[in-house]
Order: structure tokens, then C-alpha cells, then sequence
């Protein structure tokens, strides 16, 4: 059951990602990291044989059309992010709203409130591929992983979900809430070389997709 006020901005790897330059502080950074906080996070599973009452729900309550696989969508305050047959990953960058929101689709999903279950961050700049590279099996190449791609895998022995928004490029990752802070700790260590400025954690309401 989806409650908005289950939702707090806390982020838990504030001890980790203190903003500030993270290398040997020479050159300009080649990557940026920050975590989202206060999203409200919610699994989406279509009940059997009601997978286009499901896709018929979405677009008229959110405007959006589900993807029908590992594919990224946004509208507004909603993202849809397919990490399965039939199952999504949905974030909402204004909670309070979003419980009344998923309501409508009830009756043709089953909904899990995720919120205090993931870590989200963001990791942009040139050199995000290259830092990503080293601990992830999946094909960054812009030939391949695009805006909108998405990837269930595994990386530093974590189970995360991993998709693009933009070109330039910028990544978002779901990281299970109790793993986040060694798998951060892990990444960032790999990406000493190419200097990572850690920018402040933005609460829900507050974010750019395309700050890069």
C-alpha cells in the first residue's frame, strides 16, 4: 500500500557522499554524483490477464504509455522503468500526490511501496561511462545503452537498476537501501582517477533530469 507520508527526505549515504571534490583534486572533474531523496519508489506488477487494463490505466491517469521492456519513460513527476515481464520500477518526485495517484491502478496491479527499500542516485559527466565501466558487465557505448535504456544487473556484488536520461551523459541508479553505502563506497573508489565532484543531495521537487 502506497502512503505518502511513509516518504521522508533522508539520505542515507550522507556520510559518504559529502559534497566536495573526491580525487587528487587536480583538473576538472570528469564525473558528478549526488543522491535524491523523499522520491516515492513503488514496484508495479500487472495482475494476470490485465496487463492492457494496466496500460490503459497509466495512460489516462498519467499520460504515459508503459514500456514493454527494460525502457524508461517519463512524464512530468513520474517515471516508469520496465525491469521485467509485466513489472516496473515507478518513481514520483512529488509524494504527496502519488499515493492518490497510483490508486487508480490497483485493481489491475499489485503496487509495493519501495521507498524506504532503494538508494537513488545520479551519476553524470564525460567520464560517468568509463567509472561505471569498472564495475558494471553492461555495454555503456551510445551505440548501445541510450536515453531511455535500462539495465537489472549486478555491480561491486549489488543488485541494482541502472538507466540513462540523457545524452550527455546522466545516469540514474536504484541501489537496495542496505547495500548503497559499500557499493557507493566501492564505485567511487574506481572512479578516483577521473575526478568526482560529489554535489549536495536534492529532495523531491527540486530536480533537474538534464543538470549536468
Amino acid at each position: 500500500m502506497l502512503e505518502a507520508s511513509n516518504v521522508r527526505a533522508h539520505s542515507v549515504l550522507e556520510p559518504i557522499l559529502k559534497p566536495g571534490r573526491h580525487g587528487s583534486g587536480y583538473g576538472a572533474p570528469g564525473l558528478w554524483v549526488r543522491e535524491r531523496t523523499g522520491i516515492m519508489v513503488a514496484t508495479i506488477i500487472s495482475r494476470r490477464g490485465q496487463a492492457m487494463a494496466l496500460a490503459s490505466a497509466v495512460r489516462s491517469q498519467f499520460n504515459c504509455t508503459l514500456p514493454p521492456g527494460p525502457e524508461y519513460v517519463r512524464r512530468g513527476p513520474v517515471a516508469f522503468i520496465g525491469i521485467g515481464r509485466g513489472k516496473w520500477l515507478a518513481i514520483n518526485d512529488r509524494p504527496a500526490l502519488a499515493a492518490i495517484a497510483f490508486t487508480v491502478l490497483q485493481s489491475s496491479a499489485a503496487i509495493s511501496d519501495q521507498s524506504s527499500g532503494y538508494a537513488l542516485v545520479d551519476i553524470g559527466g564525460t567520464r560517468a561511462p568509463d567509472a561505471l565501466a569498472k564495475g558494471c558487465n553492461v555495454d555503456l557505448h551510445p551505440a548501445v545503452f541510450k536515453v531511455g535504456s535500462v539495465a537489472a544487473t549486478g555491480m561491486f556484488y549489488t543488485a541494482i537498476i541502472l538507466w540513462q536520461i540523457d545524452p550527455k551523459p546522466l545516469y540514474q541508479i536504484a541501489i537496495p537501501r542496505s547495500w548503497a553505502p559499500s557499493f557507493m563506497e566501492a564505485f567511487l573508489a574506481g572512479a578516483t582517477e577521473f575526478e568526482v565532484e560529489i554535489r549536495p543531495s536534492v529532495e523531491a521537487g527540486d530536480l533537474s533530469e538534464t543538470a549536468n
